[in-house]
């Protein structure tokens, strides 16, 4: 018999990356990117991040995403709000 493994969910993060103009490295520092902390990053934005990184998630598993699947079968079936 096979025992149940327990998976450890994603960690959430605290800071978002943000894309900066290249900037000389100093003393092994990569000084490219700054961050801000997930709290002063607005809920489109944030929105917008969460369902990229669950659609490329389910990319990299080769898996169809059950909610969105979920999603197409609703607005097939004329129900907007599931």
């Amino acid at each position: 018999m096979m025992k149940a493994l327990e998976i450890i969910p994603f960690d959430a993060p605290d800071v978002i990356v943000l894309k900066t103009p290249p900037r000389p490295r100093h003393e092994g520092f990569n000084l490219n990117n700054s961050v801000m902390h997930v709290s002063e990053v607005d809920a489109e934005t944030l929105s917008k991040l969460c369902n990229d990184f669950r659609a490329e998630v389910f990319k990299k598993a080769g898996k169809i995403d059950p909610y969105k699947q979920e999603i197409l079968n609703c607005s097939d079936i004329g129900l907007k709000d599931h």
